[in-house]
C-alpha cells in the first residue's frame, strides 16, 4: 500500500506539500495540486483517517442531534449531513431525541467526538442543557428556524416565513375558514410556523376565520385524527395547513374518507417537501425545505470553526411548492 512519502516522491514535491493538500486541496498552488492528484492516482493512494487523527488529535466523529428519524425529513437531513461529512474525512454520530425532549446532557454525552451538528431541536430546554454542557473546546453548528442559541453558530431557516407565503397562498386561491394542525405547544419550531400562519391571517382579519388543533405528533395517524376532530366540530373549514407533510396526507386521507374532495371542497397543504409530498394522491403543496444546500453550509461552516475560522450564522428562505391539493 502507497504511503505519502511514496505519493510526494512521485509528484516531486515535499511530504509537507502532499500533506498540506491532504488537510485542504485548495491550500496549494494550481500545478502542485495537479501533481499530487496524478500521483495518488497512479499510485492508488488512500490517506490513512488513523494516522491523520494521530497527528490532529481528532477522533474524526461529528455528532449529529436530532429527533427521530423515523421522520423521512429528519432521516433525509441525516443522510445529507453524513454524506457531506464522509467527503470530507469525518464519520457522523446520530444521536435522537425523541421523546425524550427534556433531555438532560450528560458531559460523556460530548466525549470522543470532534464537534456538533444540531438538526432542528425542538424543545429549548433540551438547547439549554447542551449549552450547559458541552466542552467549550467543540464546535457547535445549530440549524434552526432562530437565533435560538446566542453562543452557537446557526443555519436559520426562515420557517416562519415559509408559514406565511403557505396561509398566503391559501387565502390567495379562496379560502375563508382555516384549520390549522401543529405539534407540541412546548415546541419553538411549531410555535415559529404558527407566528407564520397567524401573521398572514392578520393581514386578511375582516375577511378570515380559522382554528388551531395542537399537540399532535408529526404522523398520518394525527393528521388524519386532528381533521376528523376539527370536522366535527365545523364542517364549513375549506383550507387546512398542517405543520408537516405526514400531517397533510392524514388530513386528506381522513378527507377522502368523508367523501370532501381536495381541493375543490377543502384545501390541504403540508410542510417540509418529504418525496412523500409528491407521490401522494392528490400530491400535496408543501413548503420545501433545500435540505442539501444547508446539509452542505452545516458542515462547512463546522470544518471552518475546526480549523480555528470564523463561520457566520447564514440565513435560508424556504420556497413554496405548489401541487394538486391547493390548485
Amino acid at each position: 500500500m502507497a504511503n505519502i512519502k511514496q505519493v510526494a516522491q512521485l509528484a516531486r514535491l515535499s511530504v509537507s506539500c502532499v500533506s498540506k493538500y491532504l488537510k485542504e486541496p485548495k491550500s496549494v498552488r494550481p500545478y502542485s495540486r495537479e501533481q499530487i492528484e496524478r500521483a495518488i492516482k497512479e499510485l492508488n493512494y488512500v490517506p490513512s483517517t488513523i494516522a491523520r487523527n494521530l497527528r490532529t488529535q481528532r477522533t474524526g466523529i461529528i455528532k449529529i442531534i436530532s429527533m427521530s428519524i423515523t421522520n423521512q425529513f429528519f432521516a433525509e437531513f441525516f443522510e445529507t449531513i453524513r454524506t457531506e461529512l464522509e467527503k470530507n474525512h469525518y464519520l457522523g454520530s446520530l444521536q435522537t431525541i425523541q421523546h425524550h425532549e427534556d433531555k438532560r446532557f450528560q458531559i460523556r454525552d460530548f466525549e470522543q467526538i470532534d464537534g456538533v451538528i444540531l438538526c432542528f431541536i425542538e424543545n429549548q430546554n433540551t438547547l439549554n442543557s447542551i449549552c450547559q454542557t458541552i466542552p467549550t473546546h467543540l464546535p457547535i453548528i445549530n440549524i434552526h428556524g432562530i437565533k435560538s442559541v446566542n453562543e452557537f453558530t446557526t443555519i436559520l431557516t426562515d420557517l416562519q416565513r415559509g408559514a406565511f407565503d403557505a396561509s398566503e397562498h391559501l387565502i390567495s386561491r379562496g379560502s375563508t375558514h382555516i384549520a390549522y394542525i401543529g405539534g407540541s405547544s412546548d415546541s419553538t419550531i411549531s410555535n415559529i410556523k404558527r407566528m407564520g400562519f397567524l401573521a398572514a391571517l392578520k393581514n386578511h382579519s375582516e375577511n378570515i376565520q380559522y382554528v388551531c388543533s395542537q399537540n399532535h405528533t408529526y404522523s398520518m395517524q394525527s393528521g388524519f385524527d386532528a381533521a376528523r376532530e376539527l370536522f366535527e366540530k365545523d364542517s364549513t373549514i375549506d383550507a387546512i395547513f398542517c405543520e408537516n407533510d405526514l400531517l397533510a396526507a392524514g388530513a386528506i386521507h381522513y378527507l377522502c374518507d368523508s367523501n370532501k374532495r381536495v381541493p375543490e371542497d377543502v384545501r390541504v397543504i403540508g410542510y417540509d417537501n418529504i418525496p412523500l409530498a409528491s407521490m401522494f394522491i392528490p400530491s400535496v403543496s408543501s413548503v420545501s425545505i433545500p435540505i442539501q444546500e444547508i446539509s452542505a453550509l452545516s458542515v462547512s461552516a463546522l470544518l471552518d470553526l475546526l480549523e480555528k475560522k470564523e463561520a457566520k450564522d447564514v440565513y435560508i428562505k424556504p420556497t413554496l411548492v405548489i401541487r394538486k391539493s391547493t390548485q
